[in-house]
């Protein structure tokens, strides 16, 4: 088999930083990061673009008074929400977002975090882009567990648009 991409690798991990980037002026969207506990380092990308590119942290009441701190002197907005074990509560969570003004939100997160917008049917479309690279069990699960017990019960999605780009795909699915 072959490497699916020629690329070098970067030299160093990268910090999110959820920026658009390469689009000349664009503007800036408000950065939202769910973090149950508070465990993203104020000192990274987020933490010290906070002044210039806001910054909403949403978390539970675990999260430690000494990271509410950290975060609070980088200029990031803290929002405590409900949780449930070690979790945010979405439903309630994205309620206070819409009081908040906030009605479209674009989520990029793993797969225990798109689980938990099917599961609770808070996303109206699901966007793909596919590598053509096999990874298998040693990779990251895009999407988490469902709790189905039935195939009958798996959400269904309608294809809206699918597009090659370069040697890559992407597809857009709505619920």
């Amino acid at each position: 088999m072959t490497p699916c991409s020629s690329a070098p690798a970067p030299p160093a991990p990268m910090t999110p930083e959820l920026i658009v980037r390469g689009l000349g002026a664009a503007r800036q969207p408000l950065r939202l990061v769910i973090d149950s506990r508070l465990t993203h380092r104020p000192d990274s990308k987020l933490g010290q673009t906070a002044r210039t590119h806001p910054v909403w942290l949403l978390h539970g009441p675990s999260a430690s008074e000494t990271a509410r701190k950290a975060w609070a002197t980088t200029g990031a907005r803290l929002i405590e929400c409900p949780a449930y074990g070690s979790h945010l509560d979405l439903p309630e969570t994205f309620r206070h977002l819409a009081a908040e003004g906030l009605t479209r939100i674009l989520c990029e997160g793993g797969g225990t975090l798109a689980a938990e917008l099917t599961r609770h049917r808070l996303a109206d479309d699901l966007a793909l882009y596919s590598a053509g690279c096999l990874i298998g069990a040693e990779g990251t699960a895009s999407l988490g567990q469902l709790g189905l017990d039935r195939l009958a019960e798996a959400p269904r999605l309608t294809l809206r648009e699918a597009r090659t780009l370069g040697p890559d795909s992407f597809t857009l699915w709505s619920f």
